[in-house]
């Protein structure tokens, strides 16, 4: 009698007492499980995940899931861990499943088969799986807070941090589109990033390091899938192991979690754990806080609420979405009434130390690379902001190349020089393209 119809035999006869069985599958040497059948593997990961919520020994239960697992991936087969019986629960299957394709980001709509960004390349589920608008009503029911599902209601949108145990950890966003209800989960890494490939710049750190009191804004900017809340992440940990600092993180949503070393690191989530930003704020610096955290800055009152901060003693680290340095301040002061803008312009000129903007380029060997453009403000720098002179500001970025100031184009430079990249991968993601393009055809480049 083969494995699979033992197995199945056990089952029938177990009574409800499934551990004998599921221990059967656990000691199954791996070549017997890597010659199933499609549908019998299926069978099995399908069991495996109805069981989870039965009376059966955890440890043997995880032992025959890791086992499958490891097949899978050995196999690199596209084979699928979901059921159409199961999916009207909650999202841990496609999300499983996600985790298990390296998938970093999975995109949910009703009535679609879910997509996952593999390596930065969008793909339908091959499996036979479409998402109702019940089914997907109801896993985010069983998946919501609710204040979470509060918030949605309200604003049409919400973000939020998920951990599934077992599984991993993601940043979600859910919103309508065209009426449906869409939602995105973005893999979050469960380590904190380390510093090296993040491209901090070195005199930051030492600024950061030395002056126990320093104050004002630092922003590390960039489009969406930039990796920003990465390098903020990066940097928030550096603090955390090197320096004895008061912390105070205010995230939407919480992606990377921090454990107190050096430092003491607060972290609240947006709708989870607060509501109103102004309060919030307000009591982190009657609790003295040295350092904020703040993930975007995406409104006019965030813009007040940090500036405040940070004229009253504290360093602020924040970002904001937009493709360069200019088009990051431009976006902070556009609703600004003109009034007051000049006012805005003073105070943002002030506090601001150091502010990148970063995005993420394809390798030619596969995988991605940062490139970024930084500024270290001085006297210099500091008076175009107060003064709005940001086309003078972006000339000065396009034109100087030293350690405080460069732009994008330094960085792209170097990766065509050793090869990195390939030229029609990044053509589109070079700011003012064609200036570019005509130094890079002097030189012989290309």
């Amino acid at each position: 009698m083969s494995f699979i119809k033992q197995f199945k035999q056990q089952l029938k006869e177990c009574n409800g007492k499934f551990t004998a069985p599921i221990s059967f599958l656990a000691k199954q040497n791996n070549e017997t499980l890597s010659e199933l059948k499609e549908e019998d593997f299926v069978f099995l990961l399908t069991v495996l995940k109805k069981l989870q919520t039965k009376n059966v020994d955890s440890n043997i239960l995880r032992q025959a899931k890791y086992k499958l697992d490891l097949i899978e991936k050995k196999s690199g087969s596209r084979r699928v861990a979901i059921d159409s019986t199961l999916d009207d629960e909650d999202f841990s299957p496609i999300l499983e499943l996600a985790k298990l394709r390296n998938a970093e980001v999975v995109h949910i709509r009703s009535g679609k088969k879910p997509l996952f960004r593999v390596s930065g390349v969008l793909m339908e589920m091959d499996e036979d799986l479409t998402v109702s608008d019940s089914q997907l009503q109801k896993m985010i029911a069983n998946t919501f807070t609710s204040n979470q599902f509060s918030s949605f209601q309200k604003n049409r949108s919400v973000s939020f941090s998920l951990s599934l145990i077992g599984i991993s950890r993601f940043r979600v966003h859910a919103f309508y589109e065209n009426g449906k209800v869409r939602l995105v989960f973005k893999q979050i890494p469960l380590k904190v990033p380390a510093l090296d490939g993040l491209r901090i710049d070195k005199k930051l750190l030492e600024l950061i390091e030395h002056e126990q009191e320093l104050s004002g804004l630092i922003l590390l900017n960039g489009p969406s899938n930039s990796g920003k809340s990465t390098s903020c992440a990066g940097l928030l940990e550096w603090i955390n192991q090197n320096l004895e600092r008061k912390v105070f993180c205010l995230e939407n949503p919480i992606e990377y979690l921090f454990r107190d070393s050096k430092s003491s690191v607060t972290q609240r989530e947006k709708d989870s754990d607060y509501d109103d930003l102004a309060k919030v704020v307000s009591y982190a610096l009657k609790d003295g806080v040295e350092i904020l955290f703040v993930t975007q800055i995406e409104s006019l009152e965030t813009l007040e609420l940090v500036l405040l901060a940070a004229e009253t003693g504290v360093l602020v680290i924040s970002s904001v979405t937009a493709i360069d340095i200019v088009k990051s301040l431009e976006f902070l002061l556009f609703d600004v009434d003109k009034t007051i803008k000049f006012g805005f312009q003073q105070r943002l000129s002030k506090v601001l130390i150091y502010i990148s903007s970063q995005i993420l380029v394809p390798k030619r060997e596969g995988g991605k690379t940062l490139v970024k453009e930084q500024l270290m403000l001085d006297s210099n720098t500091k008076g175009m902001i107060r003064e709005g002179q940001f086309h003078v500001l972006s000339n000065l970025i396009s034109q100087q190349q030293n350690a405080d100031i460069f732009s994008f184009h330094v960085d792209f430079e170097k990766l065509i020089k050793t090869s990195e990249v390939e030229w029609n991968e990044i053509v589109d993601l070079i700011p003012d393209y064609e200036s570019f393009e005509k130094k890079m055809k002097s030189q012989g480049l290309i």
